[in-house]
């Protein structure tokens, strides 16, 4: 039975809404790095989670409606995910425009 109080590690699934399609879903424990000798610190560990490639989620709020999956499903989601981004275009310069260099 899924606690819904305290998020569990692992590969999951996530929907944002009605309709919408699986996004991937990592929740994980971090441990704290002392930013000076990059040595782990003895402080309690904290929860995180990333939602499509970002880790700035709060794992409180999405655990209830995460979907485990095993990690291979978590791979496929996130290479489908990733095609399905658009991929931006490089600005062409206009070169009438430019200031001349000469």
């Amino acid at each position: 039975m899924k606690q819904l109080e305290q998020p569990e590690p692992g590969y999951y699934k996530f929907r944002r809404g009605k309709g919408a399609p699986w996004s991937p879903c990592l929740i994980y424990i971090a441990c704290p790095i002392d930013p000076n000798y990059g040595f782990p610190m003895q402080r309690s560990r904290v929860t995180c989670a990333m939602l499509d490639g970002y880790s700035d989620a709060n794992p409180y709020l999405i655990w209830p409606w995460c979907r485990p999956i095993s990690f291979e499903d978590y791979v496929d989601l996130v290479r489908r995910t990733a095609a399905d981004l658009p991929v931006p275009e490089a600005p062409t310069p206009n070169l009438a425009q430019a200031a001349s260099l000469f």
